[in-house]
């Protein structure tokens, strides 16, 4: 006897219980193993190992008008940065305006949220939050660090999600509510320009020493006016840039030794270069301040003594 056939699926996402009852498909077959259930009243190859980016598809099969997906779910379809944390949740996000219409149930989690909170675009043909509504939607989910690395990857030097005023209008729209005095707190220290969270981190940790605080990203160039290097941190009156290390310099033979030929074309031109790690971020952060403190120093720096780092 052979299987009852089932429905091609939906746009290559699934399909719904609707769609297959359509087709002649019964209750019973859409019970069997071969089948997974993510959602109530969608299914998918039970064979399929189901990724976010795939629950979203799937579940967008049967998103009711006025919904829009929000949170982590419009995060992983914007492609932005966040903690593994929340990335490796599954649930789908939905919000919406009117609480007697919120959906929750198996695998999504639903919102309601006042009028003209969100600003709501479309990603590839999905309504979803905006990057920076999805910053603001995430602050009692972040930490101070992470609202901050987050609010610099949405401004990121290259192809960046949002404006600095996309930020402040979110903030705006939320003021007053839960977690708003957060988000100001954190904008004051979002910039823009950065290529990475890691950076973020570095730059906030020499600040809370003291430290003056550095540019983000600043091109550095030659007597001639011909482009050096583009620092990461960069404290230009005196000369001095601090790097971060990160992945790719071990596992990139090529853009690790074109970074060795930059730093040293920077030490050429009078430049100090400290490099940081990620065991500086954390056990051998006093190695790192010495060496910051010593480079800062040598270029004219002079702290200032009455204040408590």
């Amino acid at each position: 006897m052979h299987p009852e056939p089932l429905p091609e699926p939906l746009e290559g996402r699934g399909f719904t219980t609707a769609h297959a009852r359509t087709v002649g498909v019964s209750a019973e077959r859409l019970r069997r193993s071969d089948l997974q259930h993510p959602f109530h009243g969608l299914h998918a190859p039970a064979a399929h190992e189901m990724s976010a980016r795939d629950l979203i598809a799937l579940r967008s099969l049967s998103v009711p008008d006025g919904h829009w997906f929000s949170h982590t779910s419009a995060a992983v379809l914007h492609g932005l940065w966040l903690p593994e944390r929340l990335t490796a949740d599954p649930t789908v996000h939905l919000s919406c305006v009117d609480p007697s219409r919120r959906r929750a149930g198996r695998g999504t989690q639903g919102h309601a949220v006042r009028p003209g909170t969100d600003v709501v675009q479309r990603v590839r043909g999905l309504p979803v939050q905006s990057p920076a509504d999805v910053w603001a939607s995430l602050a009692g989910e972040l930490d101070a660090l992470e609202r901050v690395q987050l609010g610099d990857s949405l401004l990121r030097r290259q192809h960046p999600h949002s404006r600095l005023e996309d930020l402040r209008g979110a903030c705006e729209r939320r003021r007053g509510r839960r977690h708003s005095r957060a988000l100001v707190a954190a904008l004051e220290d979002v910039r823009a320009g950065t290529d990475s969270v890691k950076e973020t981190e570095l730059r906030l940790l020499l600040t809370s020493w003291g430290f003056p605080e550095p540019q983000v990203n600043l091109p550095i160039v030659d007597a001639a006016g011909d482009l050096v290097a583009i620092g990461d941190l960069v404290w230009e009156e005196y000369r001095v840039v601090c790097e971060y290390d990160g992945d790719q310099h071990r596992t990139d033979r090529r853009q690790y030794e074109r970074d060795l030929d930059r730093l040293e074309h920077l030490g050429w031109e009078g430049w100090r270069v400290v490099r940081a790690q990620q065991r500086h971020l954390r056990a051998e952060r006093h190695t790192l301040r010495r060496r910051v403190a010593r480079a800062l120093l040598a270029g004219g720096y002079r702290p200032d003594l009455t204040r408590r780092a």
